[in-house]
């Protein structure tokens, strides 16, 4: 997105800053506002990609662009226009720049942030393992991360924060929000399985927030001969290894053993330092969300990753729809906190409501806590899906509406959350139609009122990761209520497959064949009320069902008895002639009843 910027001779320097001196608004690239406001070009490539503007650090701003940008950074902006001799093409409007709380003075270093990202199963979890001393692995189910995990770890070579992303397909908008907050960036490729759909799908992500990138390629003990394919399969990617003439570090690893993960933690040191990351830390906190949940006994809670300022235990807060006040907070080990500083993960109490994963938290004076104000600071990568409940229908056939199963999804988190409902929304695609319809999704173990709602609108539960309230299962028993729940994505998406292909099994089709008009009534004692009829159109056969309609309205409706012409049981009656029928459950004819008939089949 290109338009005038601010042009600076002294390429922002410390010193012109302090003098605040006033700079022309000319076009300049991202690289040299960037430089003016004394932050790396990674830093505001990232935030201006959560206001959803995606550039690189050549490319140029447009004027309103960098004012918001100057705000937001903490400085002031003052427009100044030249004297009226001056030729109007030539007028410019001069910006004078001040330093506020960001001044240098004020910054202090911090610790990187770092994505691991990768394919399912390309071993994340288990190199986070290995670096934490934890058995983070061995707990996830099924050997899969799936939930964003935030975790501080002191290393050989400093203090990092990593995050830890899933591989599967599923849960890609979890990745972006890792990815969208990380400083730099662990792409983790298995030597034995090489660059896969979610490798792809984080390499182009990579590229557009510009983020230094290191690439790990695990397994290397498994296959020490596939190092060049791996290379030869990032270069097609425009990811270039640097003993290729590249820029790329690559690093072969072994999560299992610990072969070279030192030396991965070095050269990611070696980009953080180049980075030289810096925030103000004595200011009220402003950050994100990247996960929230429902805690027993606790209630709401989220983790939090800070980008400026101090967390502390007391501090109002707004965040997206919600707000609170921090009634605890714990670091990534369990440790109770009184304060969490920039680039520092916690769990905070307190929020008066569920916040989304992605929402913007910033630490407000109480009376703008009172006031309620809620934050509008949402990245479009943290957006909800909205999900289509339509369904097809054949104005030239007459058939039951497709299968549909109504569905409540809760979950353990909000990110688990949207990935099932986006799991369910992909496999109705795959179907071609709406048949899992989610009337309600939701944090938080099943209780008494999700069943007794599922009860009413005839829905089932599909549970992820949470568990079922006592009283809640008592309930579902009694109620005949569906409930299942699962700990991996893709158990939950296979169940709702062989639902549908069960019930597909049985589905019953109903074609429109024929239609009859009544013409006579006859009441056979011992039989019932034969009607007959003259074939308007079509066919009425043996095994047809009827829908009956008088003045418009439908009275009733059911499978024929006998069918007879000529005082005979037939087959079938063609259009034009005359029979009459026997229809199961109603004898309620008149004269002149209008007759839809049915060609009743299950679906193959």
């Amino acid at each position: 997105k290109s338009a005038s910027n601010i042009k600076d001779k002294d390429s922002g320097s410390s010193s012109s800053l302090k003098n605040s001196k006033a700079i022309k608004s000319e076009a300049t690239s991202l690289e040299k506002l960037a430089n003016l406001l004394q932050i790396h070009s990674s830093e505001l490539i990232v935030h201006l990609l959560k206001q959803g503007v995606v550039c690189s650090k050549n490319q140029i701003l447009k004027e309103a662009i960098v004012s918001e940008t100057i705000k937001h950074f903490g400085f002031e902006v003052e427009s100044i226009k030249k004297d009226n001799n001056t030729d109007s093409s030539q007028d410019r409007v001069v910006r004078k720049i001040k330093l506020s709380e960001n001044s240098s003075k004020n910054l202090q270093p911090r610790d990187p942030v770092v994505a691991v990202v990768g394919h399912v199963d390309h071993g994340k979890t288990s190199l986070l393992d290995f670096i934490r001393k934890t058995k983070v692995a061995e707990k996830e189910a099924g050997g899969i991360t799936q939930h964003l995990g935030a975790y501080k770890v002191n290393t050989k070579s400093g203090n990092m924060v990593f995050l830890d992303t899933p591989g599967h397909e599923v849960f890609s908008a979890i990745r972006a929000r890792g990815l969208s907050v990380a400083d730099i960036v662990i792409l983790l490729i298995a030597a034995d399985d090489g660059v896969k759909p979610q490798t792809i799908e984080a390499i182009e992500y990579i590229k557009k927030i510009e983020a230094p990138v290191v690439v790990a390629v695990n397994k290397i003990d498994k296959a020490p001969d596939r190092l060049d394919d791996i290379k030869t399969q990032l270069s097609q990617y425009g990811i270039m290894p640097e003993d290729w003439g590249g820029d790329a570090i690559i690093v072969p690893i072994s999560a299992k053993t610990g072969k070279n993960i030192d030396e991965l933690l070095d050269m990611v040191n070696l980009q953080a330092e180049m980075l030289e990351l810096k925030a103000n830390k004595n200011i009220p906190a402003e950050g994100y969300v990247l996960e929230s949940n429902m805690k027993k006994g606790r209630g709401v809670v989220a983790t939090f990753l800070g980008q400026q300022g101090t967390l502390n235990v007391g501090d109002y807060f707004l965040c997206g729809n919600v707000k609170g006040r921090v009634t605890s907070l714990l670091s990534s080990s369990g440790k109770k906190l009184s304060k969490a500083s920039v680039s520092e993960p916690v769990l905070i109490s307190g929020f008066d409501g569920m916040p989304s994963a992605g929402d913007r938290l910033k630490i407000v004076s109480f009376a703008e806590y009172k006031k309620g104000e809620k934050s509008k600071a949402k990245s479009p990568i943290f957006g909800k899906f909205n999900f289509s409940e339509s369904v097809a229908t054949n104005d030239f056939e007459y058939k039951n509406p497709e299968i549909t199963f109504n569905l409540l999804v809760k979950a353990d988190t909000d990110s688990s959350r949207e990935a099932v409902c986006l799991s369910i929304e992909k496999l109705n695609k795959n179907i071609g139609s709406s048949v899992f319809k989610i009337i309600s999704s939701g944090v938080g173990n099943i209780t008494e009122g999700d069943i007794s709602f599922a009860d009413s609108i005839k829905a089932q539960i599909y549970g992820f990761g949470v568990k079922e309230d006592s009283q809640a299962k008592d309930i579902a028993k009694t109620k005949k209520v569906t409930v299942k729940n699962f700990n991996i994505i893709y158990k939950l998406s296979e169940d709702l497959e062989s639902l549908y292909k069960e019930n597909k099994k049985k589905q019953i089709i109903k074609e429109k064949v024929g239609s009859i008009l009544i013409k006579k009534i006859f009441n056979i004692k011992g039989t019932g009320v034969i009607a007959g009829f003259v074939v308007q159109n079509g066919y009425v056969a043996r095994e047809s069902s009827v829908m009956i309609y008088r003045d418009k309205t439908c009275i009733g409706e059911g499978p024929l008895k006998s069918l007879q012409s000529d005082k005979k049981t037939v087959p079938k009656i063609l259009s034009g002639r005359e029979g009459a029928f026997l229809v199961d459950n109603f004898n309620d004819w008149a004269v002149g009843d209008q007759v839809e008939v049915y060609s009743i089949k299950k679906q193959q």
